[in-house]
């Protein structure tokens, strides 16, 4: 498809550039039918410009001094604008630096109160794990006496029955 679209615009450039040269070739060989005509306009008043009258030029200068010294006033009064907003501006951005330092400043207490609870709940956690260990092991302990008191009061039913037998 690629090699379509080269060949296509190869035989256009060629057709364009025939008809270019085939028109400047012809062009060249014939004359102009205009050409052998007079020239029917007359020039009947001609007009020497001069250099303007010193009334004139101080007619221009004064407007031009008078369109300077407007363009002036309002270049001395956006400057002022410009001025005035650069002070505004100037105090704004001083406030603003002062509340993000003390933003800054918030954020690093609570920084700091952040990770002081988190150090507590740690300690908070290793003490509930060993009074957790503790729980385990007191009770581990309580099951044993109870289970040898279970022995002594079953050998001294035991025995209480026997001597009840034996009575008997």
């Amino acid at each position: 498809m690629k090699r379509n679209i080269a060949l296509f615009l190869a035989a256009v450039l060629t057709t364009i550039l025939g008809i270019t040269i085939f028109v400047t070739a012809i062009a060249a060989v014939t004359q102009p039918a205009e050409a052998d005509q007079p020239n029917l306009v007359e020039v009947k008043d001609q007009q020497i410009v001069t250099e303007p009258t010193p009334d004139v030029s101080q007619q221009l200068e004064a407007a031009f001094q008078a369109r300077e010294a407007t363009l002036q006033a309002q270049i001395d009064q956006r400057q002022a604008a410009i001025d005035e907003l650069d002070q505004t501006s100037q105090a704004k951005i001083a406030e603003l630096q002062d509340q993000l330092t003390a933003l800054q400043a918030q954020i690093e207490q609570t920084t700091t109160r952040i990770q002081a609870l988190q150090a507590n709940g740690a300690s908070l956690q290793q003490t509930m794990q060993n009074d957790a260990a503790t729980y385990e092991t007191e009770w581990a302990k309580m099951q044993q006496t109870e289970d040898q008191l279970r022995a002594q009061l079953d050998d001294v039913t035991s025995q209480l029955n026997m001597a009840y037998n034996d009575i008997a």
